[in-house]
């Protein structure tokens, strides 16, 4: 009886598992980088409202928000565009981001600065409702950021959990130039998706090398692949890449950024999406 109860719960494992694979929808998501990257908004917020009336993606991210001094959430004040997101009917994600290592140092120096920063970006979200956030913490390697790795998890959970609590959810970039991103970590934590930069990489083989990482660390359902804008990847490549997220059961593609983006890159991505 034993043995047959144990068969039957990794037989359900199993079927839970190619379910997800099954029902998953796929996501495609750019970012805007708005007055950060001197983009050209009026241009790209036309061109994603007639893009996401056809389907071509369904998720947005943009520059939004600031990690600042003494674990404060600040708004850059840049341009509005999430009344007009909405109405596309996009999924939202604002950013937040920094590479002020003395200011991530004040944010996780314990739970009462991490829980600071978090109440008021929770409460933020009564006003703006988007579909959660974008951590995008960049700092460069070196001893500091490398002890900061434990902390910061452990500030993703807490942020995670009290998001769920209101619905929301948490996305974060993650790279290997830095320490400060511990994969093994990382790949255990509460937040939806953990999405890689290292698979920006222009050539082929940095790109393999990246991408085997990335499905070796991080639990595929969890896992978004990032791609980036590039003259160098061409319509061929950028397919090849597709066929190995599609084959590897990734659901979800993030790109950086929607600015001069080659209509080839909308159509694989378009096909990405609709060949759930």
């Amino acid at each position: 009886m034993a043995k047959f109860t144990i068969f039957s719960l990794a037989l359900l494992f199993i079927l839970l598992q190619l379910t997800h694979n099954i029902l998953a929808k796929r996501q495609v998501l750019y970012w805007m980088g708005l007055e950060r990257t001197h983009e050209n908004i009026t241009h790209d917020l036309n061109d994603i409202l007639e893009r996401a009336r056809e389907g071509e993606f369904t998720q947005i991210s943009y520059e939004a928000y600031n990690l600042g001094e003494f674990s404060s959430f600040v708004d850059n004040h840049f341009s509005n565009v999430l009344p007009l997101l909405k109405k596309a009917n996009l999924q939202t994600f604002p950013m937040i981001t920094t590479v002020n290592i003395p200011y991530l140092q004040e944010l996780l120096n314990n739970e009462t600065t991490m829980d600071r920063f978090i109440i008021q970006a929770v409460e933020n979200q009564k006003n703006i409702d988007t579909t959660g956030y974008n951590i995008d913490f960049e700092p460069i390697r070196n001893d500091i950021t490398t002890q900061l790795a434990p902390n910061f998890v452990k500030f993703l959970n807490r942020f995670a959990d009290s998001l769920h609590l209101v619905g929301k959810k948490l996305t974060v970039c993650i790279a290997s130039w830095s320490f400060f991103w511990d994969w093994n970590l990382l790949s255990e934590s509460r937040v939806d998706k953990i999405i890689t930069m290292d698979t920006y990489a222009a050539r082929a083989e940095q790109f393999d090398s990246a991408f085997k990482k990335a499905v070796t660390t991080i639990p595929i359902r969890k896992l978004g692949l990032g791609l980036m804008i590039d003259s160098r990847v061409n319509q061929t490549e950028l397919g090849r890449r597709i066929s190995m997220i599609e084959n590897s059961g990734i659901d979800e593609i993030d790109v950086w950024q929607y600015q001069d983006v080659p209509e080839f890159w909308f159509n694989e991505l378009e096909k990405f999406v609709k060949n759930n």
